[in-house]
Order: structure tokens, then C-alpha cells, then sequence
């Protein structure tokens, strides 16, 4: 029995000495090893990539789409770019053509991002339509674009906005600010074209360090306040290319497509319309 005994006190006296380092090895092995077997899913990606690029189409109006306007973040180009639509567009119809505007009052806001697509070949990502008071509170966030109105507006357009200040090229002008002017109108229906193009980028170009602050939230509300495809998973995603154009000061550029009215009031885009959408969509010199 005395022999008996000692041979298991030993026994033990001597698991207590290695089981403890055994197990200490043991871990550490395992430590080592469970970076290499374990799928992290929360790493980010710190380049964009050709997926990082949506076209985001703004309609406006006071009881239904009157002006569209396309912007485009592209954070792989590094491009912010932005093209008003005219609303007389010529786009298919029953029994014939028709203008944007008819097509979009009589099928709804969705129908007007199939119908680009169709005629100027640009896929549209997400459709917006709010009043443009509305749009103009939304954004309030970007602060105050610079613009020249003079280039394209009337004096007396401008006096009857008390905007007209003799000496003064440009001016400060808040979105609100800008909403209104865009209500009066331009001289004409080209220069109200790129009035909208350029005011559209004007006020992203001076919000660009707050793209990611002001928009999503912008774009959440818009879910819930108007016509839109916009969903929560979108909005990240959108979140997440304004957080490349952010630290990459984007190149910003504005257009407008070349054309000419029809005797029935519709507009048809001419030869270089078509260089014109690449060059919105890819960044490539418009010939």
C-alpha cells in the first residue's frame, strides 16, 4: 500500500509541474494559428473600386417632376460631375414620341431612369423626386456656393430678385437662396440648363468636405419624405464613395447636352450628345 500511494503522489506532483506548461504551449499555439483560420469581415478597404461609382438622378417640381438633373460620384475616376436633363426630351411614347416630362407625368418618376437609359444610354443608379424647397432644406449642410448669375439671367430678372448689384461678378448664394432663383427662371431654356448643371456642382463643390455628413442624411430623409428607389443599403453604399471623394479632392466638371427644339417642342439630342454622356459617365474629353 506505502508503495502504492507514493507512485500516485508522484504521479500527480509530477502532472502539476507539466500539465500547466502544456497547457500554456498549447495556447499559444493556438493563438498564433486563429489569425490565419479566421474570416474577418470587418476589415476595410481602403481603395475604391469600379463598383464605387453611382449616378444619382434629382427630379424637382411642385406637385410632380418638372427638371431633372443627373449627378454622377465616381470615386474610382475621382470625378464629380453633374448634367441637366431638358424636360422635353424626346423619348418614346405610345403611338410615337413624347417629351421626359409627359412620359414621367403619366408613368410616374421610376419610369424616367429607364427612359435615359433607353435614349442616352446612361444607367441611372437611384432616383430622387422632392419639391425644390424641400431638396434645397436638405442640403442646406453644403453652406454657400459662389455663382455669377449675370451669365445667365436677365437684369431685370435679377432686380426683381434683388440680386443684381452693380460691380459684383459673383455672389454667395445659400440653397434656399439658390431654389428661388431657380424658380424665376433663366433668359432661356438653354442657359436654365446650365444654370442648374452648374449650380447643382457649385454647391456640391463647396460642401465636398462635407459630402458625407450632409447627403446620407439628406438621402434617409428623402426615404421617407419622397419618391425615391434610395434604400438603407444604398445610402451606405453612397456613404462610402463620399468618403473617397472626401480625401481625394475630386476633379468636378458640368454639362449639358448638345441639341436643338423640334417645331413640336421636343428636344433631340445632336451628333455630339452622345460624346457628351461618355464624357459625364467616364471622365473622357468630349470631342
Amino acid at each position: 500500500m506505502k508503495r502504492s500511494k507514493l507512485f500516485w503522489r508522484s504521479l500527480l506532483m509530477s502532472l502539476a509541474v507539466i500539465l500547466p506548461f502544456y497547457l500554456v504551449v498549447a495556447a499559444y499555439g493556438f493563438s498564433r494559428a486563429a489569425p490565419v483560420q479566421e474570416i474577418r469581415t470587418d476589415v476595410p478597404i481602403t481603395h475604391p473600386t469600379s463598383t464605387d461609382a453611382k449616378t444619382l438622378l434629382v427630379m424637382t417640381g411642385a406637385e410632380e417632376p418638372e427638371h431633372f438633373v443627373l449627378l454622377r460620384f465616381d470615386a474610382m475616376e475621382n470625378r464629380v460631375a453633374t448634367m441637366a436633363v431638358p424636360a422635353q426630351l424626346a423619348v418614346p411614347g405610345t403611338g410615337g414620341q413624347q417629351s421626359l416630362l409627359q412620359a414621367v407625368q403619366s408613368a410616374g418618376p421610376a419610369q424616367a431612369a429607364e427612359l435615359l437609359y433607353q435614349v442616352l444610354g446612361v444607367p441611372v443608379s437611384d432616383y430622387v423626386y422632392c419639391d425644390g424647397d424641400l431638396l434645397a432644406q436638405l442640403t442646406a449642410g453644403l453652406g454657400n456656393a459662389s455663382m455669377s448669375l449675370a451669365n445667365y439671367m436677365s437684369a431685370a430678372t435679377l432686380g426683381e430678385l434683388q440680386l443684381s448689384i452693380p460691380g459684383v461678378g459673383s455672389m454667395a448664394l445659400n440653397t434656399e437662396l439658390f431654389s428661388q432663383v431657380l424658380q424665376a427662371g433663366a433668359a432661356n431654356p438653354e442657359r436654365e440648363l446650365l444654370l442648374r448643371a452648374e449650380g447643382y456642382l457649385a454647391f456640391l463643390k463647396a460642401g465636398m468636405e462635407h459630402l458625407t455628413q450632409v447627403l446620407p442624411d439628406a438621402m434617409r430623409t428623402a426615404v421617407s419624405r419622397c419618391s425615391t428607389a434610395l434604400t438603407a443599403t444604398k445610402i451606405y453604399d453612397y456613404e462610402r464613395i463620399f468618403r473617397f471623394l472626401e480625401k481625394q479632392s475630386p476633379e468636378c466638371r458640368s454639362f449639358t447636352l448638345p441639341g436643338e427644339y423640334g417645331e413640336d417642342g421636343l428636344f433631340r439630342p445632336g451628333q455630339q450628345a452622345d460624346a457628351v454622356v461618355q464624357s459625364f459617365l467616364s471622365g473622357d474629353e468630349a470631342d
